[in-house]
């Protein structure tokens, strides 16, 4: 399943223009400066070494972080309010907590999100359901933040 998934999001990506090339109401969240080089923590969530899952996306297009299991890397950019998203992770087999995490992650990381970004917070909706929160790094937690579709 966590092969298909990155080869999902690997191949979803490929031949993504620059990410210079959005336009709309979500370049100017790209101007904001606490969206690029933030590292957002999904808060409430700690996995193995009691790591939160986190993504960091460049000025230059670029995204990392961890999924709650493994590392992620690759590329984004915003298209609309849709974020697309091309990665790839480390190959680590994951149970428990982790392994949920990242499964739900790359899900929504695949179908092309929804971005919303507010002044404390980025929500990601993917259009199937699924919903994930993040903060900037050493906020803390308003809300409940990690929703999975009903």
């Amino acid at each position: 399943m966590r092969a298909a998934l990155v080869l999902a999001l690997v191949l979803g990506g490929c031949g993504l223009p620059p990410q210079g090339a959005s336009s709309g109401p979500v370049q100017s969240m790209l101007e904001q400066p606490d969206f690029e080089e933030t590292t957002w923590i999904v808060p409430g969530v700690a996995t193995e070494g009691d790591q939160a899952p986190r993504l960091v996306f460049s000025t230059l297009g670029k995204v990392t972080g961890f999924t709650g299991c493994n590392q992620l890397t690759g590329t984004y950019r915003l298209e609309g309010d849709r974020l697309e998203v091309a990665a790839a992770t480390t190959k680590r087999a994951c149970v428990g907590a982790g392994g949920e995490v990242e499964a739900r992650l790359l899900a929504i990381l695949a179908d092309r999100p929804r971005v919303l970004i507010g002044s404390e917070n980025m929500v990601l909706t993917a259009p199937k359901g699924g919903r994930i929160e993040f903060i900037p790094q050493g906020r803390a937690p308003q809300s409940r933040v990690y929703h999975s579709p009903s």
